[in-house]
């Protein structure tokens, strides 16, 4: 069966190194890291395809872009990756909704030796700690036995046996019989089902189900019969152990008898949490399984998270179900266990002989059968035993693939010493390695020594990361950009040029070694007749052609009605305008899609450049850091990303905030390279509360660093009109006047805002909106507005169902607070022309309208130019959208 490896992401550029090895019905991805998603729609091994997903470190190189891929594929998935897998999966129960998608996790850990297998390929991780570890010596000891026991390793299912169902717990038969949805919804799926045992002598379930009756008594609307229908048998004694110390270490509590019956032994090889979030099940290694002990003071913590807020308390206590991260976490380096893996394909099975067969009277049909397997047969002719070596011919060792991570030089020792990758050096199997080591790694003369003692008579070399090729990896985008950086290069400025790959360090002195190529592919299975994989850039796409040009309309700007004719305010705006530095503020559109990317648009992410003043993001949806590199390259990029001072997310919607999690870690990164000063690096983010208690439960479980965001403050939108820590906040360090959020018509928490400078101009965000009266007075004589404008005036029942924005209802939007200029953006993926659109509008809004596109910059100097600029192009929905309608929002 035809096997090998694709190349998602060369690891150049924005980035991050990412690969999917492939068969004809299988796919398996390693690494997810920023941009990988948007870059591959396209391709034929769709990431949406996969349903196993291999993690080398927890990092937002590895994983920024695991949302979309729970999200985007409809079935189970798998993942496998070092410590804190679980805990950076749970952290994302806060915004995304997928109650019947399963998630099994298989963590790696040092102390036990097994193999992952889905029946197909065969994988044996390589756990690696820090050099600072107090745990090395360990660790390399237990190296030599896997060395060994290679063979005899206990087999792992990546699919977990595990199948418990949710419908068989007794508290959610009961709120199938009371009117209580929205607590049901709110509070006990938010909440969870643990399948656990609770090392006390009370059950999980009854535990639970106090918990939820204690929160259910403070619930308005719930009948009091109902209630107490809920009190469970044995309250009294329930509250007295969670209201106990956790250090508490009563025997009371302790379970009578230790033997374990069958459900409780599959509790103890498994954890797993059902909520609406999804159905996370985790395999426990032995560092992983909870003495009762410590499920006891895990228990008791939950329960107090739990039954202090019925908002938030019970999906925030899910963490306090499985062993924290920081546990496992060296207290010299503050880094955890990274994994390399080995993969394994299956060995080919030699030729059946029928001859042979014949010779040794094996008659045709379940005996031979056997014979293929592997297995020995009696013949019923000779009464002679027939091995499968009698009848096949050799069996052809099956190719191997490893997957060489080491993100620091913390691990290097341990990752060139390790006996298990050191013994392929000598191996009779041949094959491929995908290294992602960084350039100052790759080039030190110990991983060079190391590279080169494989023999390159059977091992092909990719190596991904900063040093390969850069150049534009989504084609659409950049051909719709250079068409409009011909017809408007005022507010469309050419992007970042390309950039050729650095050579291999000149230390490397073996064959086959080469930078990895976006799209590029890597046969493992046949081998070429050299027995070595084989490699082809046919997809590859560096030479493809980005020009194009768009058809233009007779000029239209007459159609304008002249500004004389307008308004005092208006007026008013162009004096304050023209007064203006063009250093005031630009403002670069890098997102302008609704729900997710397309192959032309980004999710939303719109930067407020207040140069020296400092930066504003309004919104950050996946693939925002790609579009910053994108447009600034990698030095520009660093400094304006260290001059963020304020993060604003709209709401919880995954298209709004995904790229969150790379902002962050790429404005650190940038602030330790420009050696700014610690108490020059505050950053608030203004987010509904879930994106508070995202952020910080994902940064506990980042692999190479302890607490790096120490110097983020995050504040509410919900506090109407304004926090005031925070306002003398921008005021101090961006020269603004003042903000206000306003509560708009979407999901949960959803809000606007207001932006009012000291030098006279106003902004005013929707986010994602119904048409909202409440945002437009707030936005009263905004010198700018950006609204969302969704939906085409067709599909208003879907608009209104969504909680979506018409056009024409953008339109009265701006109307309404007498906007000075509307733009519009959040476009679905099947929008009408522009034409279509412009024809719509009457000459006196023809003056204040405009459309945004990725990588719009508008300087307020020009603000008023800004309508006439894509007047006259002749755009169908073709030239800017894709062929397949993605507008649904299917998370929470």
């Amino acid at each position: 069966m035809k096997a090998g490896i694709k190349i998602y992401s060369n690891g150049s550029g924005y980035t991050d190194p990412s690969f999917v090895f492939w068969t004809p019905d299988k796919r398996y991805i390693f690494n997810l890291g920023n941009g990988v998603h948007r870059q591959n729609l396209t391709s034929q091994t769709r990431i949406k395809d996969a349903n196993i997903l291999f993690l080398t470190h927890l990092d937002p190189s590895t994983m920024s872009d695991v949302p979309n891929f729970i999200l985007r594929n409809k079935n189970d998935i798998a993942m496998v990756g070092p410590i804190g897998t679980t805990h950076s999966i749970l952290a994302h129960r806060y915004y995304l909704a997928r109650r019947m998608k399963s998630i099994h996790v298989t963590e790696c850990t040092e102390d036990e030796d097994f193999c992952l297998t889905d029946g197909y390929l065969k994988v044996l991780p390589v756990v690696l700690k820090s050099m600072k570890s107090n745990n090395t010596n360990e660790n390399n000891n237990n190296n030599s036995q896997k060395l060994v026991d290679i063979d005899k390793r206990k087999v792992v299912t990546i699919f977990h046996n595990f199948k418990i169902p949710m419908t068989s717990n007794q508290t959610y038969k009961f709120f199938d019989n009371i009117g209580a949805k929205p607590f049901f919804d709110w509070t006990v799926l938010r909440g969870g089902i643990l399948h656990s045992s609770t090392g006390c002598q009370f059950a999980m379930e009854e535990i639970e189900h106090y918990m939820i009756y204690y929160l259910l008594k403070q619930e308005p609307g719930v009948a009091e019969k109902d209630v107490k229908a809920f009190k469970p048998m044995r309250s009294k004694e329930i509250k007295a152990f969670l209201t106990q110390s956790s250090s508490n270490e009563e025997d009371d509590y302790e379970i009578e008898n230790e033997d374990v019956n069958e459900n409780q032994q599959e509790q103890e090889e498994f954890w797993a949490m059902e909520s609406r979030h999804y159905r996370l099940i985790t395999r426990l290694t032995k560092s992983l399984r909870s003495s009762n002990q410590q499920k006891r003071k895990l228990g008791i913590e939950r329960a107090k998270i739990y039954m202090s807020d019925r908002i938030y308390g019970p999906v925030k206590s899910q963490t306090n179900t499985f062993p924290a991260p920081e546990n496992f976490r060296s207290k010299e380096s503050g880094q955890m266990d990274i994994c390399c893996y080995i993969c394994h394909l299956p060995d080919i099975i030699g030729k059946f002989s029928n001859e042979k067969a014949d010779e040794f009277g094996i008659p045709k049909g379940p005996l031979r059968q056997q014979l293929c397997k592997g297995n020995s047969v009696v013949s019923p002719k000779t009464g002679n035993t027939v091995s499968p070596s009698d009848v096949l011919s050799p069996t052809i060792v099956g190719p191997v693939f490893m997957v060489l991570v080491c993100p620091s030089v913390e691990y290097l020792d341990q990752l060139v010493s390790n006996p298990l990758v050191n013994s392929y050096k000598t191996s009779e199997r041949s094959g491929c390695i995908v290294h992602m080591i960084p350039e100052d790694i790759l080039s030190t003369d110990k991983y060079m020594q190391f590279v080169n003692e494989f023999p390159d008579s059977k091992w092909q070399h990719i190596v991904l990361n900063q040093g390969s090729t850069y150049h534009e990896f989504t084609l659409k985008s950049g051909q719709l950009m250079n068409g409009l950086s011909e017809v408007s290069p005022m507010f469309f400025p050419p992007l970042y040029s390309s950039v050729t790959s650095k050579p291999i360090p000149q230390g490397i002195n073996i064959k086959n070694i080469q930078r990895g190529r976006y799209q590029q592919t890597i046969t493992l299975n046949p081998l070429s007749s050299e027995k070595l994989p084989t490699i082809s850039d046919a997809l590859c796409t560096e030479s493809t052609d980005l020009s194009y040009h768009f058809e233009r309309n007779p000029d239209t700007t007459n159609n304008i009605s002249n500004i004389s004719s307008h308004s005092e305010y208006e007026k008013s705006q162009l004096e304050m305008l023209s007064k203006l530095s063009d250093r005031e503020l630009e403002i670069v559109f890098f997102g302008t899609v609704c729900s997710q990317s397309s192959e032309t648009r980004n999710e939303s992410c719109i930067f407020l450049d207040l140069f020296d003043k400092g930066g504003i993001l309004l919104d950050c949806g996946g693939g925002s850091y790609s579009q910053f590199y994108r447009k600034y390259g990698p030095e520009l990029t660093a400094i304006k990303l260290s001059k963020i001072k304020l993060i604003y997310l709209s709401h919880m919607h995954t298209d709004h905030h995904q790229g969150l999690f790379k902002i962050l870690e790429m404005r650190h990164r940038a602030l330790v390279d420009l050696n700014v000063p610690e108490n020059e690096r505050s950053l608030a983010i203004l987010s509904p509360p879930p994106g508070h208690y995202y952020i910080r439960e994902i940064e506990r479980s980042l692999s190479l660093y302890k607490d790096p965001w120490s110097y983020i403050k995050f504040y509410t939108s919900n506090e109407y009109p304004c926090n005031s820590t925070l306002s003398q906040f921008v005021q101090k360090e961006l020269g603004l006047q003042s903000y206000q959020t306003v509560p708009v018509i979407h999901a949960f928490a959803s809000t606007g805002i207001v932006i009012k400078s000291q030098s006279g101009w106003s902004l005013a965000y929707s986010g994602d909106t119904s048409f909202c009266e409440e945002f437009n007075k707030a936005a009263r004589d905004c010198t700018i507005m950006i609204h969302e404008a969704t939906f085409q005036d067709s599909q208003c029942e879907k608009a209104h169902h969504k909680k979506h924005s018409t056009f024409s209802e953008a339109v009265k939007s701006g109307k309404e607070a007498n906007a000075f200029i509307s733009i519009f953006t959040h476009f679905s993926q099947r929008y009408p022309s522009i034409e279509a659109l412009y024809a719509e509008l009457s000459p006196s809004d023809l003056g204040h309208v405009s459309f945004a596109f990725d990588f719009m910059t508008v300087n307020i100097k020009n603000l008023s130019l800004i309508p006439k600029a894509l007047l006259s192009i002749k755009m169908n929905s073709k030239d800017q959208n894709d062929s397949d309608d993605m507008d649904d929002e299917d998370d929470e």
